[in-house]
């Protein structure tokens, strides 16, 4: 699949130089539901209306999220999912997993509880 040659063309460039550097400003639109999209450096911030609509993603993305994340991970690279202010997962080169998402998931991929839960309690 042309993704994967494209993943795995810039996992080999982000090991010969260093860490890969992402410079974005975008908005992603998911089942009707947008994400914004901001990435400085080796740090990517995904802005998700809701933790419902993160959950849509994962329903969509079965298995691509454990891919995902090992790629960031081996790229240098830390991607935040939040809603509002309240930091739902951290996955990639800075993720602490516990080990319970380590076991299912990824060791490259950390679900803040506490997040999630203030994540809930929005009104949205």
């Amino acid at each position: 699949m042309a993704v994967d040659a494209a993943g795995d063309s810039l996992a080999e460039l982000a090991h010969q130089r260093g860490r890969l550097q992402i410079e974005a400003n975008l908005s992603v639109t998911v089942e009707g539901r947008v994400f914004a999209v901001d990435g400085r450096g080796d740090r990517v911030v995904v802005q998700a209306p809701s933790v419902a609509a993160c959950l849509v993603v994962l329903q969509q993305g079965s298995g691509f999220v454990a891919e995902l994340a090992n790629f960031l991970d081996a790229a240098g690279v830390t991607l935040e999912v939040r809603t509002g202010d309240a930091v739902l997962a951290v996955v990639g080169a800075e993720a602490n997993a516990g080990r319970l998402t380590a076991a299912l998931v990824s060791e490259a991929v950390e679900v803040r509880a506490g997040g999630v839960l203030a994540g809930l309690l929005r009104l949205r």
